[in-house]
């Protein structure tokens, strides 16, 4: 009996790690919109875009994806008329956080070219003023 019960221990132990060892994005829409937007996440390889799921927020503007691989994503809310920012999220997450969108109109716009894959910020965050929130992102303060 002691080893059916330490096997099964042992056994539902395995399960929770591995259900843990995939991630979760999740967060909030807020603002002038937040029930009924299409939150994406898009994995990048190669610099090309591939979705990689479509989320729509409840009344309260939340979203929330589970059991996504290890690898690097970008989320970001489709609002038309609207500056947005995006994030991207490494899976593993080293620290487990929300992703929340605050949607107003604001002097920045994310562009991406379908053609290329290729997105950019408009107007260009300046690299080395912190203060300016633009769209962050690590590789964009590179340069």
């Amino acid at each position: 009996m002691k080893r059916k019960t330490l096997f099964f221990v042992l056994s539902l132990m395995f399960v929770a790690t591995n259900a843990f060892s995939q991630g979760t994005i999740y967060g909030t829409v807020a603002g002038d919109v937040q029930e009924g937007v299409t939150v994406y996440i898009y994995t990048v390889t190669c610099g090309v875009q591939q979705p990689y799921a479509a989320l729509i927020t409840d009344v309260q503007g939340y979203y929330s994806k589970g059991h996504i691989p290890n690898g690097r994503y970008l989320v970001v809310p489709d609002v038309s008329g609207y500056s947005v920012k995006a994030y991207w999220v490494n899976i593993p997450q080293a620290i487990i956080q929300p992703y929340d969108f605050y949607i107003t109109t604001t002097e920045y716009t994310v562009v991406c070219d379908p053609a290329t894959s290729l997105c950019w910020q408009d107007p260009q965050r300046e690299a080395y003023n912190y203060e300016d929130i633009g769209v962050r992102a690590f590789e964009a303060d590179q340069y």
